[in-house]
């Protein structure tokens, strides 16, 4: 879980990124060499993902899958019944929770719900401005300060992630 007002930011041993927004409930399920997956039960997710053929991403939720590779999205689980997925580059295969499938392009929205995938719409302008990616080698850029010890029911180690940390 992220607090009020922080976010928290994952870095990952093959360079891709993942800014958890504030208010957000989520899931480190797997990060290894071959498959790094978040579930999301709550929250804004924002990716930026290195493309490599050996290893997939996956950012999930109860209404919708997102399959990634070399991409910047953003994963917006609105409730438990609704997920808002942005692309703004690379590309992304959607399935819902009945296994049906869509392409996404960059610059369009796709809206899931226990129901299906709307189809794809140009993104909003309000959205349509792609995340800047966090930098992790300055002070100045992002500033990590450590994340509070984790409680006993919490992962306290997580293989494959390289930082972590709540960004100010």
């Amino acid at each position: 879980r992220t607090g009020n007002r922080e976010s928290t930011l994952l870095v990952f041993t093959d360079g891709s990124k993942a800014r958890i927004g504030p208010r957000a409930q989520f899931t480190l399920e797997e990060a290894s060499s071959s498959k790094i997956s978040l579930f999301m039960s709550l929250g804004k997710l924002e990716c930026w993902v290195t493309k490599l053929a050996s290893r997939s991403f996956q950012a999930r939720s109860s209404a919708a899958v997102a399959a990634v590779r070399g991409t910047v999205f953003s994963f917006n689980v609105l409730s438990p019944k609704k997920t808002i997925i942005d692309l703004f580059s690379g590309s992304l295969a959607i399935n819902d929770t009945f296994g049906r499938s869509l392409q996404m392009n960059p610059g369009q929205r796709v809206e899931a719900s226990l129901i299906g995938l709307s189809k794809p719409a140009p993104l909003p302008p309000a959205a349509a401005e792609t995340p800047q990616e966090p930098a992790v080698d300055s002070d100045q850029d992002a500033q990590l300060k450590p994340a509070p010890p984790p409680q006993e029911d919490e992962i306290q180690e997580l293989p494959g992630v390289i930082a972590f940390g709540q960004l100010r």
